[in-house]
């Protein structure tokens, strides 16, 4: 991905602090291989990967009244 790409990326998405990470790790990780063309591959599918975790909607999370909120007692 050129740096161009990856900037139009981050702006284009809500999810940048993820992907900044998974970019960076998957940075390293090329740094440390011999690169080959089916690395391409691995890149799309972390961009995709990314992508899904981010449009995944969070359930509310719904919690209970304590004793002390409501004033009664067992």
């Amino acid at each position: 991905m050129s740096a161009r790409s990856v900037q139009q990326y981050i702006d284009d998405h809500p999810e940048k602090e993820l992907f900044a990470y998974v970019q960076s790790e998957t940075a390293q990780w090329l740094a440390r291989i011999v690169p080959e063309e089916s690395d391409k591959y691995v890149m799309m599918a972390v961009t995709t990967f990314v992508n899904c975790i981010a449009y995944v909607p969070m359930p509310a999370v719904q919690t209970s009244p304590s004793r002390k909120q409501t004033g009664k007692a067992k």
